[in-house]
């Protein structure tokens, strides 16, 4: 494996411990407080299982060829390649058709576009989420105590926004941040429900 595909499953088994750590945690201060699950509690779980599905996917990706290894044989290059060119024919939605029908001329586009605009709008909603509850927030009669693990909960986010506006060079990269940037919504949206465990 390359250095990208080794942190990538370093930071999968970091963010899935963290994750099944912070749900713990959300479940014990509702249970603590009383409270029953409501619809966010479900809803946090169910993004749990979310999550370890798109890791379980991601490191699918990591072993295969282009998210994560480096073949020196030129023989295994091309089976990996070969490989990855029949799993690729299972994508009817976006290619089926001009597969199966000469008469639509197809064209090609950069796989990377789509990633960029997903990334770009991701970007946006994150920035917003950051920004938009601040003012409000300064404006809460609250302990020092408290301002601060509110302020923490918004940086960790701001982290997230900080280190991903790089343009990735491979697709590797993309499932790295990824992992990143889902393990830290999780664990972000588990923070709020915490003062009762303080």
């Amino acid at each position: 494996l390359q250095i990208v595909g080794q942190t990538t499953i370093r930071l999968i088994t970091v963010f899935l411990v963290l994750s099944a750590i912070s749900q713990v945690f959300r479940l014990w201060a509702r249970y603590s407080e009383g409270l029953h699950m409501g619809a966010d509690d479900w809803l946090s779980v169910a993004s749990l299982f979310a999550f370890l599905g798109y890791c379980g996917e991601v490191l699918v990706c990591v072993h295969t060829y282009y998210a994560g290894q480096v073949y020196q044989d030129s023989g295994k290059t091309e089976r990996m390649s070969n490989r990855y060119l029949k799993a690729r024919f299972a994508d009817p939605i976006i290619y089926g058709i001009h597969f199966w029908n000469r008469s639509i001329s197809g064209y090609c586009f950069s796989a990377q576009i789509p990633f960029l605009i997903l990334g770009f709008l991701d970007r946006l909603v994150e920035i917003a989420i950051q920004w938009l509850p601040g003012r409000r927030i300064c404006d809460l009669q609250l302990s020092r105590r408290k301002m601060l693990a509110i302020l923490a909960m918004f940086l960790s986010g701001f982290s997230v926004v900080s280190s991903t506006l790089t343009s990735p060079v491979d697709y590797g990269r993309v499932g790295l941040w990824s992992v990143v940037n889902l393990g830290l919504a999780i664990i972000c949206s588990c923070l709020p429900t915490y003062p009762g465990l303080l």
